[in-house]
């Protein structure tokens, strides 16, 4: 299929064929980057992909459409997948995040009835205060992995990610933290006080806690 629009920038025609080898890399590109592998080299590949899908869709177009124009448009898509779809990039692992996130925060005992006979998740909580880096510790995968961050007034704000693997870091900025009605988190209204890790260990397995002080 092929469109055209009237002019790109100098007057050239904008053209776009969509061939068979044009789309089967923009879905073979989305499905990369939106995929939550937390491996860099998976979603690059996505972004190239991207790329090269818009540099075939647009080849009948002039030179600075076909590599710059869609250079821009799929570094936009891909970063809006990458951010938009839950625990794609946030489950990167991130070592500039980690040693920027200072010390280990100090363990917490947790009184809260909810988490009374569960057994203790092995993770490493850092934070520099506007995102925090979680890591399992252990070598079982966790499930159904719930991050949340209670306030001094009692008010939780939750992250949820599917999976953490074992020896694996995620990285959560602060402000994707909600409440259950979609309250963000912010810490100019709200002083965090505890940092509460909750996952099922393994498949089937039981549900663990950790928690730090803040």
């Amino acid at each position: 299929m092929t469109t055209s629009s009237d002019t790109a920038a100098g007057g050239r025609p904008i053209r776009i064929a969509f061939t068979p080898v044009a789309l089967i890399l923009l879905v073979v590109g989305v499905g990369l980057t939106a995929w939550p592998s937390g491996q860099v080299g998976i979603a690059i590949a996505g972004l190239v992909l991207l790329w090269a899908g818009g540099v075939i869709a647009l080849r009948p177009s002039g030179p600075m459409i076909r590599f710059g124009g869609t250079f821009f448009l799929a570094s936009a898509i891909w970063a809006a997948l990458g951010f938009g779809f839950p625990a794609s990039f946030n489950r990167w692992p991130n070592d500039d995040a980690v040693s920027s996130g200072g010390g280990v925060l100090p363990a917490a005992t947790l009184t809260d009835d909810r988490y009374k006979g569960l057994v203790a998740l092995n993770a490493t909580v850092r934070s520099n205060g506007t995102q925090f880096v979680v890591t399992n510790d252990s070598t079982q995968p966790w499930q159904d992995v719930t991050l949340a961050i209670v306030g001094a007034d009692s008010q939780e704000y939750d992250f949820r990610l599917p999976e953490l693997a074992p020896g694996q870091s995620a990285n959560a900025a602060a402000i994707r933290f909600t409440t259950a009605k979609g309250g963000r988190f912010n810490s100019l209204r709200s002083k965090p006080r505890t940092f509460i890790v909750t996952a099922d260990i393994g498949a089937g397995g039981p549900t663990g806690v950790y928690a730090v002080r803040l």
